[in-house]
């Protein structure tokens, strides 16, 4: 208890003192704090009410595999990147004045349109 917010370096078990023995007994009673809380969750917040009916649950094998399953960001990330790419052609082409291939916006300056 003494040792809050403080971390002691790892030592081996046989040279811990009573006194570098708390953040040790510290952690291992905030590991059974979690557990209890967690039971108590579980109690307060019953997952039953959160469940449809007309869709079972699939078992913990098939849900560790959809949790694990990234082919959904995946897709959204290419999704993204696809507008961010029509957004700033669509900006771009906006930008060029009339018979050039260049155009001025921050990053092109008129100098630099003229020189390509």
């Amino acid at each position: 208890m003494l040792a809050i917010g403080r971390r002691l370096p790892p030592r081996p078990l046989c040279t811990l003192t009573r006194w570098s023995s708390l953040p040790l007994t510290q952690e291992f009673l905030v590991c059974i704090e979690m557990f209890i809380a967690a039971l108590a969750h579980a109690y307060a917040f019953p997952p039953g009410d959160y469940l449809d009916p007309a869709h079972p649950p699939l078992g913990f094998t098939r849900n560790m595999r959809k949790m694990f399953d990234v082919r959904d960001v995946v897709e959204d990330v290419q999704e993204v990147v696809e507008e961010t790419t029509e957004s700033m052609t669509q900006a771009r082409s906006a930008d060029a004045p009339s018979g050039h291939g260049c155009y001025t916006s921050r990053w092109c300056s008129p100098r630099a349109c003229m020189l390509n």
